[in-house]
Order: C-alpha cells, then structure tokens, then sequence
C-alpha cells in the first residue's frame, strides 16, 4: 500500500486499482478519453469527442467502479476543469436519472460552460465579464487591490466585486 500512498500513479487504472484495498483511496481522477494522458485507437476517437458521449461512458465508468467497490455510502464529488465543467453536470444528471447515484457536489474549476464566451466572430465581453470577480479577488489575495485598506476578508470583496 505504500507505494501508493500519496502518490500520483499514471497507469491503465481499472488494473492499478486492484493492488488498492478497498475503501483506502480518497480520490479518482479520471481523464475523459483524448484529454491529458488518456487516449484511445484513433479508429474509435470520434466515437468519444463530443460532450454527451463523454457523460455517458464517463457516468458508466464511475457508476461501475462505485458498486463494484461497494462505495455507495461515501461522499461522491464531482470535479472538472475547463470542458470538463460542462461534462460533469450532464454527468451529474446521468447518474442520479441512469444509475440512481446522487453526487454530493460539483466543483468547477475555470469551467467552460458557453460557447457564447468564446465567440470571436463579433464583439463579445461575457467572456472578459465571467472573469471580473476571480480577477479582483486574485489581486486583493495577493495584496495588489485598492481593497486591500477597505476590505478585510474575502466575502467583502467578493461582494464589491460582484456589485461592482
């Protein structure tokens, strides 16, 4: 078990896993198929690169490897990043309507959620407006903020930002 603790392991994970006992690990962390480290027969590529397809074998996937290591009564989060945080709320659904899995939270981390925000074609400001606030609030962290005499914790700046 050793080996394992505290480490990140890049590998085929349904063998991996095996050599983990069970109710041990805290986190999984999946790539959809194409994305990071995870590939597949290119003959098959297409037949996994679109957001409904992903949802679906990823929902499988999780649904499987959360009975088949009977950890149905363990906290099950969701986490995606960028295209991912499009995939894991359709994910969401599919496996609380398909598998009668509930997760107990999303986390979105920079998510894409629009294409509306990526349109360069015309004028657009969502994208740079989506922005703002992380944007004030990352300045006042790290002490570069005109808020930094007026504010004294995040929540206030967040909420001037938000106002603002």
């Amino acid at each position: 078990m050793s080996k394992f603790l505290n480490k990140l392991v890049n590998g085929d994970c349904l063998e991996i896993i095996k050599k983990i006992p069970d109710k041990s690990y805290d986190l999984i962390f999946v790539d959809p198929i194409g994305t990071g480290y995870s590939t597949c027969d290119k003959d098959y590529f297409d037949d996994f690169c679109d957001e409904v397809s992903d949802a679906s074998y990823l929902s499988q996937f999780v649904s499987k490897f959360i009975l088949k290591h009977d950890l149905c009564d363990r906290p099950i989060f969701l986490c995606g990043e960028s295209y991912a945080g499009y995939r894991i709320s359709l994910m969401s659904h599919e496996l609380a309507t398909k598998w009668k899995i509930f997760p107990d939270g999303l986390v979105f981390v920079a998510p894409f959620i629009s294409g509306v925000a990526i349109e360069y074609d015309q004028p657009n400001l969502i994208g740079e407006a989506n922005y703002i606030v992380s944007y004030i609030l990352t300045a006042w962290f790290h002490k570069k903020s005109s808020l930094n005499s007026s504010c004294e914790n995040e929540d206030e700046v967040y909420k001037k930002a938000k106002d603002f």
